[in-house]
């Protein structure tokens, strides 16, 4: 099994997205349609028109890395940082801590929701909705 995540902030003038744990970093301006003119037309030409040459995509990384260059040296890195730090155990117990707070705030949290009820019988296409009006 593979994890594989993207995570993406947007906002009204455009989404920050992190493509995968290496990057890229990307940015992608918000869609503006331009102004309408006297005939309600969008004027894609003249001086009525948006600026050009504004990218829809810009990378934040001055040059992607390729996978075998991530496997032999970030990699390696991140593994020795690691190990690093478990053995002179800078960090180790506010991490530990941590570790076991949100642990018991989960175990807590799944304590008082319970387990799921089971639909009655047989959760068909028809009765989907009917089943998640009623559990709203």
């Amino acid at each position: 099994m593979h994890l594989l995540f993207r995570i993406a902030l947007m906002t009204d003038h455009g989404t920050w997205t992190l493509a995968s744990p290496h990057g890229p970093l990307a940015w992608e301006p918000a869609l503006r349609e331009p102004r309408a003119d006297r005939d309600g037309l969008f004027p894609i030409f003249g001086d009525d028109a948006p600026p050009r040459g504004l990218p829809n995509v810009q990378l934040y990384d001055a040059e992607p890395l390729a996978w075998d260059v991530i496997h032999a040296r970030h990699w390696p890195r991140a593994a020795v940082r690691a190990v690093d730090r478990l053995a002179s155990g800078d960090g180790l117990a506010a991490s530990n801590q941590r570790s076991v707070e949100v642990t018991r705030v989960w175990q807590h949290l799944t304590t008082l929701l319970g387990f799921p009820d089971q639909p009655p019988g047989d959760a068909s296409a028809d009765t989907l909705e009917a089943l998640l009006e009623r559990a709203a």
